[in-house]
């Protein structure tokens, strides 16, 4: 039986991040725009990688999007949002509004099995999430004020999500307590670096070309292979 503390802890928690989240991605006007030019989902979207379309039909935006081709497309550019974009604000927020709050979560983090686990494993996205990368990302992205809007209040709370799990974990540094994961992930990124340096590329290319041009197809079949590549390396720690 949880405590009523920690339950209610959990609670305001899930609403808070689920506030924060949804701002971004639903209330924040040119997300969309941002979301299709700073991944691969266009092109995730033309590929068969999957016995289903990426999108369901009848429907545009995200509404009609699948979830895993949602989480699939931010996993490529390294920013991994849906994994843990609004945890952070909801640590701080909830800290900020409640006696004594951090040592509750600390107290909860130590002594709750289901919440070691929920923040071990969005420690881990957020130790796995790459913003060199992700701005690399963002700048395909045509309109300039939305794309420095959008990558910072990406980057921002990923800043802010680290030193908050830090904060309830007791550690220094994401990951302290898993060495050998930390540099299983450190010693992954320079294999994996290049594939996305690669598709930053390729996109640009592919992107400037009507589809009906001759190299398109060539081109989609390279992204591919970025795709694949990039999605086999960042299942290694994960």
């Amino acid at each position: 039986h949880v405590n009523q503390t920690w339950s209610d802890a959990m609670s305001d928690l899930s609403e808070y991040g689920r506030v924060h989240y949804r701002d971004l991605v639903y209330e924040t006007e040119g997300f969309l725009d941002y979301w299709q030019q700073a991944t691969p989902i266009n092109e995730l979207s033309q590929l068969r990688i999957s016995s289903r379309p990426a999108k369901r039909k009848g429907s545009g935006g995200f509404a009609a999007m699948r979830a895993i081709p949602w989480v699939f497309s931010w996993m490529q550019s390294r920013a991994i949002i849906p994994s843990w974009f609004g945890v952070g604000t909801a640590i701080q927020r909830y800290c900020d509004t409640h006696e004594n709050g951090m040592e509750t979560l600390q107290s909860m983090y130590k002594e709750w099995r289901f919440f070691d686990a929920l923040i071990r494993n969005t420690e881990l996205d957020v130790a796995k999430a790459d913003m060199g990368i992700a701005k690399l990302y963002s700048e395909l992205v045509d309109n300039v004020q939305l794309r420095e809007q959008m990558f910072s209040r990406i980057s921002d709370e990923h800043q802010l999500t680290q030193k908050m799990i830090c904060a309830v974990t007791g550690q220094n540094t994401l990951l302290e307590y898993a060495p050998a994961l930390q540099r299983s992930i450190e010693r992954r990124n320079p294999y994996i670096d290049p594939l996305n340096f690669i598709q930053v590329d390729l996109l640009q290319q592919l992107r400037a070309l009507p589809d009906v041009d001759t190299t398109y197809r060539d081109l989609l079949e390279q992204v591919l292979g970025t795709i694949n590549g990039i999605a086999a390396g960042m299942k290694t720690t994960g």
